[in-house]
């Protein structure tokens, strides 16, 4: 159990993800001086209830533990910085004494159950397709893609190319037990949008491509 700032937003960070912010309200200034003078670590959670700005926020139980990696030059009065997804957490109790928010959180363990090898092979293969259909979009394709067989590589892969959609359906992948069953989702959802896909390119047209933050 640890102690952890808290940014409630309406996104949805997975681990292995990259997350671009702008800081400009005063809490969240004094937030991030605290997560610099500490480990550089903030919990990334989707907001259940109210706003992201000016009122408070009630953060879903489930979020992910984020690394401040980047910090830009101050522009128009808002900080630009980058956060790295690292672990999932889950929140024990809320600390609501500071202007922002504090989480007792215990990170989620994320090793793979005996069934996430299978899972992973099956997702890998779904999001292979998906990737060389977006190569082939844009004239790109050239070949298969290697991807590693570790399930926990393909989950952060997937939850890439998931970015763009809704925040209930990564919300409820990120809370999702265990490691095989965030797999499935990640399945299921990611070949919804490889048929989106296909039929876009079937009809002579690029379909919706995700913003793909964190992968090289």
């Amino acid at each position: 159990m640890r102690d952890v700032p808290l940014f409630p937003l309406n996104v949805v960070l997975f681990p292995g993800g990259w997350l671009p912010l702008r800081i400009f309200e005063d809490r969240y200034r004094q937030m991030l001086r605290a997560c610099l003078d500490g480990d550089r670590r903030v919990g990334i959670v989707l907001i259940k209830s109210g706003t992201e700005v000016g009122g408070p926020a009630e953060p879903c139980q489930v979020g992910t533990l984020g690394r401040i990696d980047e910090i830009g030059e101050p522009q128009h009065g808002a900080i630009p910085l980058t956060v790295a997804g690292e672990a999932r957490f889950r929140i024990a109790g809320l600390d609501r004494s500071l202007p922002y928010l504090v989480g007792h959180v215990e990170e989620l363990d994320g090793s793979p159950d005996p069934e996430a090898q299978v899972a992973s092979e099956t997702l890998a293969r779904v999001a292979n397709r998906y990737v060389r259909l977006l190569m082939a979009s844009h004239g790109q394709f050239r070949g298969p893609v290697h991807l590693t067989g570790d399930p926990g590589e393909i989950e952060r892969l997937a939850g890439q190319l998931l970015f763009n959609h809704a925040n209930e359906v990564r919300q409820a992948i990120l809370e999702a037990e265990p490691l095989s069953s965030r797999l499935r989702m990640m399945r299921r959802t990611l070949s919804r949008s490889v048929e989106a896909a296909e039929a876009a390119l079937m009809r002579g047209g690029p379909g919706r491509e995700p913003t793909v933050f964190g992968i090289n």
